[in-house]
């Protein structure tokens, strides 16, 4: 069977290939450093779900804040309603 690509095919071919290798290798480097901090360090996990907890603190307290306003405003339009 003969071979039917042509030269700009076979650049596209390769140029994927290489870019998935790329794409890995710096998956692999990621994931090496970070095993690396949570191995040297133990309380990097314990910091990170604390810092991760408190943005959720935060975003409730937000949506509680939204909500307090909302109902404070449906309180005042009745009252001027049944006035």
């Amino acid at each position: 069977m003969p071979d039917t690509e042509t030269p700009a095919e076979a650049a596209r071919t390769e140029m994927a290939r290489q870019i998935v290798i790329l794409v890995f290798s710096v998956a692999g480097v990621v994931a090496y450093v970070w095993a690396q901090r949570q191995a040297t360090d133990p309380d990097l996990s314990r910091t990170t779900r604390m810092r991760a907890s408190k943005g959720l603190e935060r975003g409730w307290a937000r949506l509680a804040g939204w909500a307090w306003r909302q109902a404070e405003r449906a309180r005042l339009a009745y009252e001027r309603d049944s006035a």
